[in-house]
């Protein structure tokens, strides 16, 4: 397989649309922080500046040269091989203008120079033959060129003394099928010269080294610089987070960061080209009956769930606890005022992130008692599944549809699931977390421990108590590295990821505790066991503690019906 020959014209053009895109990305960033059009106006002739130089100008000969150049980079490697191997052998098969390659897909093959072009067989006609009968003078015929590829039909010599007959019309012998880019079988050209040969036949284009190529560049080069454009991102919105209002622009960045980082990641771990192969080969999902039947049971155990957490959601449990009104409020607050939102919320003492989808209930359905407690209701929903997730990679469908019903019917999750409050997100990140986990250490992807860590770290922008589940994450990773027989440092990597993934989503979070500690840890101090027992029961008061959190998930729970 030819090596992807990528001249810096082509790099040059894929740098400086690269370019036009990002100024066109802060022209929008701008527009949107500003409300003023005026603010679009450097970065919008600056993008513009570099597409017209990515073109090559505005004429119409360097417009073809320009579409002739983003084919070849589509994928193309044969195209842009072809083209340097037919300049360097001056044959002028191949490209002779730019205004030609663009208006045909196809090209001819080139003929190796060492080997001689070979004419096409003329078949004789009976006319040619007929002065060969009328004259009485022996006939020499010098014998035909003989074509490798393709039989002849063999040469008859006529004699001196017996009168020649009228020949048969040579037959030409049919042309071998060769098949087509389509897939179907399309009969061989009577010259190679003329043989069409289709342009683009891979996608993504691939070296002899394995190597992967879009647009002229390397599958791990792209995630390198997508990882050190998610690392800037991140860093201008730990800049903009402290220096308070307006956040917008903190906000942007730190939304766009993740999925680069997220990308970066599967760009280094080749799962972007795995994917476009097997997309490009025609693969498709086929599902048998059989293979439905555990989700069509979780579908109904979901469907109960739903039953019993919305049922008369707005009159049971009665009235509004004030850390629901108080949520309703704040989500409010973040609709009227959406530049002033920090990571992180003095009025709930908990990051922002749950206020989220509160405020865009609001703002579809307007403020009512079920406004935060549909948001909550939804997080319950996705608990069950999480769950079934969870203990069906764990011990099987069987278990996992067993852990689905029991989270849908448990008392302690359904009473959180009818409230407005943090508490019934602990089910479905600690749930999701550890599918994501396990399923990477069956896997040994990068790319999954690198989904794990951002599920832990998303979780940490939720409920207070989600801060401890970190060190459940550690004892997971210890007794992996203990147990396994076989490649302890890739799995010492992997944890490794994981736990930059969990930071590096959260780090708003962890650098509000960092800047602010005493604010942060308010809550935690407040609520604590220790705070409230004198010095020498603090033993026996987490042993009650421990033992009354165990009775509350299916026998007693906590005399305050929303706890």
């Amino acid at each position: 397989m030819p090596s992807l020959d990528v001249s810096g014209r082509l790099r040059l053009r894929v740098a400086l649309l690269l370019s036009a895109a990002g100024l066109l990305l802060l022209a929008l960033i701008a527009l949107a922080v500003s409300g003023d059009v005026r603010w679009m106006a450097a970065p919008m002739g600056l993008a513009v500046v570099c597409a017209v130089v990515a073109v090559g100008g505005l004429s119409g000969r360097a417009f073809a040269l320009f579409l002739t150049d983003m084919a070849s980079l589509f994928g193309r490697g044969d195209a842009v091989n072809a083209k340097a191997q037919g300049r360097k052998e001056g044959d002028g098969g191949l490209y002779e203008g730019a205004s030609a390659t663009a208006e045909s897909d196809v090209t001819s093959a080139q003929v190796p120079p060492s080997q001689p072009a070979v004419p096409p067989i003329q078949t004789p006609s009976p006319q040619s033959v007929a002065p060969l009968m009328q004259s009485d003078v022996p006939q020499s015929v010098a014998p035909p060129m003989q074509a490798p590829p393709q039989p002849v039909a063999p040469h008859i010599q006529p004699s001196p003394t017996a009168p020649i007959t009228q020949a048969p019309p040579l037959q030409a012998a049919p042309a071998p099928e060769m098949p087509s880019a389509a897939g179907t079988a399309m009969p061989a050209a009577a010259s190679v010269d003329d043989a069409p040969v289709r342009v683009g036949e891979r996608a993504p284009a691939q070296d002899d080294a394995g190597n992967v190529y879009y647009w002229g560049f390397l599958e791990r080069q792209w995630g390198m610089f997508a990882a050190l454009l998610g690392a800037a991102l991140m860093a201008y919105s730990l800049y903009r987070f402290p220096q308070g209002p307006p956040t917008t622009q903190a906000w942007w960045c730190f939304c766009l960061s993740i999925p680069l980082a997220l990308g970066a990641v599967f760009a280094i771990d080749g799962r972007c080209s795995r994917f476009v192969r097997r997309f490009g080969a025609g693969k498709r999902a086929s599902f048998e009956m059989r293979s439905l039947l555990p989700w069509a049971a979780l579908g109904a155990i979901v469907l109960f769930g739903a039953a019993v957490r919305l049922y008369n959601l707005d009159e049971f449990p009665p009235g509004l606890w004030f850390d629901e009104a108080d949520n309703i409020l704040q989500a409010q607050h973040i609709l009227n005022e959406p530049s002033t939102v920090g990571a992180f919320s003095a009025f709930t003492n908990l990051p922002t992130a749950f206020l989220v989808p509160i405020a865009l209930v609001v703002k579809l359905a307007g403020v009512s008692i079920t406004s935060a407690r549909l948001v909550a209701a939804a997080f319950g929903l996705a608990g069950i599944v999480a769950m079934f997730l969870m203990m069906r990679h764990m011990g099987g469908t069987l278990f996992g549809l067993i852990a689905a019903f029991l989270t849908a019917a448990m008392r302690w999750d359904i009473n959180w699931s009818r409230i407005g409050m943090h508490g019934v997100t602990m089910t479905f990140f600690t749930a999701i977390t550890a599918w994501l986990t396990y399923r990477a250490l069956r896997s040994e992807r990068m790319a999954d421990f690198a989904l794990a860590g951002a599920a832990m770290g998303l979780g940490m922008w939720f409920y207070t108590p989600f801060r401890l589940f970190p060190l459940v994450m550690g004892i997971v990773a210890l007794h992996a590295l203990i147990f396994t027989r076989t490649a302890r440092k890739r799995l010492l990597i992997n944890f490794g990821v994981l736990a930059l993934f969990a930071a590096f989503v959260s780090l708003p979070v962890l650098q509000f505790a960092a800047t602010q500690p005493e604010e942060f840890f308010r809550r935690s101090s407040d609520v604590s066991i220790f705070a409230h027992v004198p010095e020498g029961e603090a033993s026996s008061a987490v042993r009650n503690n421990l033992l009354r959190h165990l009775r509350m998930f299916h026998f007693e729970g906590d005399p305050n019906g929303r706890h």
